[in-house]
């Protein structure tokens, strides 16, 4: 779907703020998001902890 197609249904006038006003970074997001770029890559965790 368009950006600015889903903002106009969702009422707001412009897509970005889809983003602003509906996402929010949390500790737990952040590590699961790390997790998976780790996995994607073949790392493993102690590999990544040494940096």
């Amino acid at each position: 779907m368009n950006p600015q197609t889903l903002a106009d249904q969702l009422g707001y006038a412009i897509a970005s703020m889809i983003l602003v006003a509906n996402t929010a970074t949390t500790d737990a997001r952040a590590q699961a998001a790390a997790q998976s770029f780790q996995a994607g890559l073949g790392l493993s965790m102690s590999v990544v902890g040494s940096f």
